[in-house]
């Protein structure tokens, strides 16, 4: 595991090659590991820790305690763990395409289907950013019905995004397949010297053998 996480960071920025369903998938579990870690600990910016026992407890440091974790959203956990979790996101997102890539490559599929596949992602990403921008702003104003029409269409964009990642995990499941156009074999399937000095010593016995019958017959 520890071997294919280090693998995944030291070739971010490969594409050519191939990776195994081993090495993508021990990536892909280890990086969901720290993103619902990050999540979990963003759910405290909803929390308000000013009446918790620890914010009034003698033990310790009660002041720093507070300062850490009361006030909500603006407690320095909380906003620490988002802050740690966008600069993840980012981190890993060069990463991610590159190792789905080469999985791609393992199978000996051209890497154009996922390419194809993240544009139309990134496209349902930013179209429901924009929907819940327009229903933010449409809430505040008091055009309830325009908000819900936000509400509708950012979620159906969001839904096809997840059905597409899911269709793109299941493709990268398949097998490796061999024999591989992305996969440079150095170990040759043949002796070269079966091409060179050996075929043609053979060769030249069997000239020198029709000769001589050559010879005999004349």
């Amino acid at each position: 595991m520890l071997v294919a996480y280090k693998k995944f960071w030291q070739q971010s920025f490969h594409i050519k090659g191939v990776a195994t369903r081993a090495e993508f998938w021990w990536a892909f579990l280890v990086n969901f590991f720290f993103e619902i870690l990050f999540q979990a600990m963003q759910y405290l910016r909803a929390f308000d820790f000013n009446d918790h026992p620890s914010a009034r407890v003698g033990t310790g440091n009660p002041h720093l305690t507070h300062w850490l974790f009361a006030g909500g959203e603006n407690s320095v956990f909380a906003n620490t763990f988002v802050i740690l979790a966008i600069i993840f996101m980012l981190a890993t997102l060069i990463p991610k395409f590159t190792i789905a890539v080469r999985r791609s490559h393992d199978f000996n599929w051209s890497a154009h289907w996922l390419i194809g596949l993240w544009i139309v992602r990134l496209l349902l990403f930013l179209t429901t950013m924009y929907e819940l921008i327009l229903l933010v702003v449409n809430y505040q104003n008091g055009h309830v019905n325009a908000a819900m029409a936000n509400f509708e269409w950012g979620f159906l964009a969001l839904l096809i995004f997840f059905i597409l990642e899911l269709i793109e995990w299941g493709l990268l499941a398949k097998k490796s397949k061999r024999p591989n156009r992305y996969l440079a074999d150095p170990t040759p399937t043949t002796n070269p010297n079966d091409d060179g000095g050996d075929s043609k010593t053979v060769n030249s016995e069997t000239e020198s053998t029709t000769i001589t019958n050559e010879t005999t017959g004349k």
